[in-house]
């Protein structure tokens, strides 16, 4: 199965529905309801990312995108094995990841929504047939908003473990959610009300209502006491280098899940068994200061095409949690990487969720992401990874699992940096290749452009006049050339509270997250930490 492909191909049908029509008032319909992607400067990315796939699939006629149509029974029959009312045609094993994870539903359940909503209206285009979702029956309908009900549980077991609901049972729910998306969907910002109102109703799982569905930076996701989600995409320019910004922040309080359960299954070896788009991990030897490095195989149809990119890992226990920070490997010639990676940094932050009076109630996880592939738009960048997902799948794939440990081979357990390889042969000794004591933590290369960026968007919405500013600001500390000091004369030259408090809150997020150590320089020196440059430019107070 490639329900992913599917996914992806139903997105892009939309987008490429834009480009063929050439109407000024489809394009301004599809965008009030898939902001931001379909704009003048945006249309055609769906293009870009075919282009990709065929650029990596060795068949590129076996590689083809489904039209709306085979899409929509792919993942009929997907949602049927989820559901356990049909087996699948491969038979699952333990070690297999789930189908689809809730935040997958959660995309699918949107651009399902948006294809009822919209096909009446799309018009006829030379390739793009928007019709199928006029002639939907109860086949494909009950399956699709049946699935967005489904207990958590029963999404992440393998077929014939399931434990199905009735058919009418499934009918009736999957008739209420259709009766409120008819309803209620009027927009991407109706979207948290839709789902608010039908998890009210028992039409939809706690879990999919709550999905971070990232549009133009809105998070698109209802609220619940016992979970709450935030997501965010941007762009911004790393050393000339366009690149999509992802970040989510995410909370959960459920039954058996801890930090210790998070941090017990984080491990990048782990995974592809985790999610299906991650449908490969190899390992590889740690570098020459112990960071851990796989290469990661991702693809929304593993049989036909896979992206393949080497990386590097650091992790350390912090604050009670534990983070994980990659980037790209320094060395990715001979791993099998196919090249086109251009950025891919980020980090995995795992932590108590503390109340504002103390009180610790479930797990937060927070992400970043910026990726940037060679011959693609940031548009197609933003755009293949939001449908997919991708913004939240660490979210989606940790939580889920936690909860509902895979069966199977035992998975990599957490470790802190730096690794050290068991026989002797090409280890990396505690001490590092230098035997220089291991490295604390320092600026995240890479994660510290998403910090910055992230403080910067709490007043760039108030304050759009220092946009610029801020993205000069951002360049300037990703490089390691941010000082205190610049921060205080930019606040200074601001001036007041509007600007102050982000860069408080920069200051202080800058504190709690450690990084991958930087390449060892030629004359080593102990790495210095946010909290020693803070205490330097405050004259040593902490």
């Amino acid at each position: 199965m490639a329900a992913l492909h599917s996914l992806l191909a139903l997105y892009g049908a939309f987008d490429q529905s834009v480009v063929e029509a050439d109407d000024p008032a489809w394009t301004a319909r599809v965008e009030h309801f898939l902001p931001g992607f379909d704009g003048l400067n945006e249309r055609g990315w769906f293009s870009e990312v075919k282009g990709l796939v065929s650029q990596l699939a060795p068949d590129t006629t076996a590689a083809q995108f489904p039209d709306v149509r085979s899409a929509l029974d792919e993942l009929t029959q997907v949602a049927n094995v989820i559901s356990g009312f049909a087996d699948p045609r491969t038979p699952l094993t333990d070690n297999d990841p789930p189908l689809l994870t809730t935040t997958d539903i959660a995309q699918l359940l949107y651009i399902f929504a948006v294809g009822i909503t919209l096909a009446p209206e799309a018009p006829r285009t030379r390739s793009v047939d928007l019709t199928p979702f006029l002639v939907l029956g109860g086949e494909t309908v009950e399956p699709i908003l049946g699935l967005a009900s489904e207990p958590r549980a029963n999404i992440y077991r393998a077929a014939g473990r399931f434990s199905p609901r009735t058919s009418q049972s499934r009918a009736a729910q999957a008739s209420d959610l259709f009766d409120v998306i008819s309803g209620r969907f009027t927009g991407h910002r109706s979207w948290p009300h839709v789902m608010t109102h039908a998890f009210d109703q028992n039409a939809v799982s706690r879990e999919v209502a709550t999905a971070p569905i990232v549009l133009a930076g809105i998070t698109a996701g209802a609220s619940h006491p016992d979970k709450g989600s935030h997501a965010a995409a941007a762009v911004t320019q790393v050393d000339g280098q366009f690149c999509a910004v992802l970040t989510t922040n995410c909370w959960e309080d459920s039954s058996g899940l801890t930090v210790d359960a998070v941090k017990a299954i984080v491990d990048p070896r782990n995974w592809a068994r985790l999610s299906e788009f991650f449908c490969q991990i190899d390992a590889l030897q740690p570098d020459a200061r112990g960071a851990s490095q796989v290469l990661e195989h991702v693809s929304t149809d593993k049989k036909n095409y896979q992206l393949k990119t080497a990386l590097k890992n650091w992790r350390k226990n912090f604050g009670g949690g534990g983070i994980l920070n990659y980037e790209l490997a320094d060395k990715r010639d001979g791993t099998g990487d196919s090249g086109l990676i251009l950025l891919d940094n980020g980090y995995i932050h795992i932590s108590d969720n503390k109340l504002g009076d103390g009180t610790i109630k479930g797990v937060r996880i927070k992400t970043s992401k910026m990726v940037a592939i060679q011959g693609v738009s940031v548009t197609a960048v933003a755009m293949f990874t939001i449908s997919l997902g991708w913004a939240a799948v660490s979210n989606a794939m940790l939580f889920d699992n936690a909860v509902n440990q895979p069966k199977g081979d035992p998975l990599v357990g957490w470790k802190e940096s730096p690794e050290t390889v068991s026989g002797g042969s090409g280890g990396v000794p505690p001490g590092g290749a230098s035997g220089q004591p291991p490295p604390g933590p320092q600026i995240p290369v890479g994660a510290s452009a998403v910090l910055i960026k992230e403080a910067a968007s709490m007043w760039a919405d108030c304050v759009e006049a220092t946009a610029n500013d801020a993205t000069n600001m951002m360049s300037k500390w990703y490089k390691g050339q941010l000082t205190m000091q610049d921060v205080v004369d930019y606040t200074s030259a601001v001036g007041g509270r509007l600007a102050s408090e982000p860069w408080r809150y920069l200051n202080r997020v800058s504190k709690q997250v450690p990084a991958t150590p930087s390449p060892p320089s030629t004359t080593p020196s102990p790495p210095s930490t946010p909290q020693d440059k803070a205490d330097k430019a405050e004259g040593g107070s902490s």
